[in-house]
C-alpha cells in the first residue's frame, strides 16, 4: 500500500441516494458499487470489506475520485488503515427527502439494491446520519438541500 502522500484521487464515502451512480463515468469519477461483492446465493463474501478498500486504493493511486459505501465496516477500515476519506450525507432534516428520493430510484430500477436503501433509509436514516456526521477523522459534507450538484461538493 502505497502512503497517503502518494494517493492521486480521492475518497468519499457516499450515504444511498446522494447521486453517486449519477455522476459516475465523469471526470474521473468512479462508483465503487459494494452490491458486487456477493456470492451467486446473494452472501458478502468473507473478506469483502478488504477486498473493497483494496480496489478504492488501487484507483485512488491511479487518480480516480472514488464514491463508497457509507456502510460501517467499510469506514472502519477505512479508518483502520488511516486512509484519508470523505463522508457526503444528507442532514438529519432531509429524511423524508431521502426517502422520497430513495422510492423514485426503486420504482424506477426495481433493482433489489435499490430496495434495500431504500428499507436502510425507512429503518436508520438517523441513526446512520448521526454517526457519520458524528465520526472523528474524515472531512464531510452535509446536503442541505434535495437540489444540488453532486460534483459540486467534489
Amino acid at each position: 500500500m502505497k502512503t497517503k502522500a502518494q494517493m492521486k484521487g480521492n475518497i468519499f464515502v457516499g450515504y444511498p441516494c446522494i447521486g453517486k451512480t449519477s455522476i459516475a463515468g465523469q471526470d474521473n469519477i468512479i462508483d465503487l458499487d459494494s452490491s458486487t461483492f456477493k456470492d451467486s446465493m446473494g452472501m458478502r463474501y468473507a473478506s469483502w470489506v478488504e477486498v473493497y478498500v483494496n480496489i478504492a486504493c488501487s484507483l485512488v493511486r491511479q487518480g480516480y475520485k472514488v464514491f463508497l459505501s457509507s456502510h460501517f465496516l467499510v469506514t472502519e477500515e477505512l479508518k483502520k488503515r488511516d486512509l484519508p476519506f470523505t463522508v457526503v450525507c444528507p442532514s438529519l432534516d432531509m429524511h423524508q427527502a431521502w426517502i422520497d428520493r430513495a422510492t423514485k430510484r426503486y420504482e424506477k430500477s426495481k433493482l433489489e439494491k435499490d430496495l434495500m436503501a431504500l428499507n436502510r433509509i425507512r429503518d436508520y436514516f438517523e441513526a446512520d446520519i448521526t454517526a457519520l456526521i458524528e465520526m472523528d477523522g474524515p472531512s464531510k459534507v452535509i446536503i442541505h438541500s434535495d437540489i444540488y450538484n453532486l460534483k459540486d461538493f467534489i
